[in-house]
């Protein structure tokens, strides 16, 4: 048996994860632990502080300062930048710093998606949460 679905396939760019933190700068925390805050967060009155857990350590604050918007990443090389990322996890914060990236790239004629494909309700509804916070605060 053969199956014909008409359709038009649409091109579609693939990034590694090294290619996501060597074009946006992102500097995911050690160990894979969640940062204390992400980069320029503006709290709100309902966010769970205990997404933010505590992390006093002078390190942690420069890598959420250099992870603010494509810095410099050249300090840290990048097979170290991948090493403390935590597969386990979503990096929530490292998506909405991706879709940033992505739409300041693109031009007045990009009519363009990003499809980001996450394991459930939950997932989705964080992501948003910080793609809204982290788009926002650059066009603030």
């Amino acid at each position: 048996p053969r199956m014909h679905i008409p359709g038009f396939t649409f091109p579609v760019t693939d990034f590694l994860l090294e290619d996501v933190l060597a074009k946006t700068g992102y500097i995911p925390p050690k160990n894979g632990k969640k940062k204390k805050r992400p980069p320029r967060r503006q709290y709100d009155a309902d966010d769970d502080v205990d997404d933010y857990p505590e992390d006093n350590n002078e390190e942690g604050e420069e890598d959420e300062k250099n992870s603010a918007g494509a810095a410099n990443t050249s300090s840290i090389p990048i097979e170290e930048l991948v090493k403390r990322v935590n597969e386990q996890n979503i990096d929530y914060d490292m998506v909405a710093i991706l879709v940033r990236y992505l739409l300041q790239q693109r031009t007045s004629t990009d009519d363009g998606s990003i499809l980001i494909f996450l394991p459930g309700a939950v997932e989705i509804s964080k992501a948003e949460q910080s793609i809204r916070r982290i788009v926002r605060s650059t066009s603030a």
